[in-house]
């Protein structure tokens, strides 16, 4: 974990990669997942996903599903991409 925050409860996985990150309260992240310049709070993130540049409240993540930019609340499935 490099210049990142974890605020309990928060579950995190094997192997997970945070850079410059937030995470929690109320987190979960998947194992290999990345999460890059992001905040994610009150939401699941299911493994190998990738988050860049986001903040992510409330959500479902799926398994391998990529966020860039932009705040969001929303649940998306497996291998799904969303840029904004």
């Amino acid at each position: 974990n490099t210049n990142s925050v974890i605020i309990e409860p928060c579950f995190i996985g094997d192997n997970v990669q945070l850079v410059n990150s937030v995470i929690g309260p109320h987190a979960s992240i998947g194992a290999n997942t990345r999460v890059e310049n992001s905040i994610v709070r009150n939401s699941i993130v299911q493994k190998e996903a990738k988050l860049k540049n986001t903040i992510v409240s409330n959500s479902l993540i799926g398994i391998a599903a990529e966020v860039t930019g932009k705040q969001i609340d929303l649940s998306i499935s497996d291998y799904t991409q969303i840029i904004v």
